[in-house]
């Protein structure tokens, strides 16, 4: 197998187990741009409200809402 292919073929399966973790996390309770967010920073460590929009294209508004309800559960904290 050659490089470029065994990197694509890492890639997909990455892939394929973000949205497994997805769905995962949607029968866990968490909306659908709940899940994203938690992924999103999961892998990224923590962001800007508007940063996770940008890279998740979820309305700015609509990531503090989410963040907000993340919150709640305790499922993430803001940081200062």
């Amino acid at each position: 197998m050659e490089i470029e292919e065994a990197i694509a073929s890492s890639a997909d399966n990455q892939e394929q187990l973000v949205l497994a973790l997805r769905e995962k996390l949607r029968d866990f309770g968490l909306t659908k741009n709940e899940s994203k967010i938690y992924v999103y920073l999961s892998k990224s460590g923590p962001q800007k409200a508007i940063e996770i929009s940008r890279n998740e294209n979820i309305p700015r508004t609509e990531t503090y809402h989410l963040l907000s309800n993340l919150e709640l559960k305790g499922i993430v904290v803001p940081s200062v």
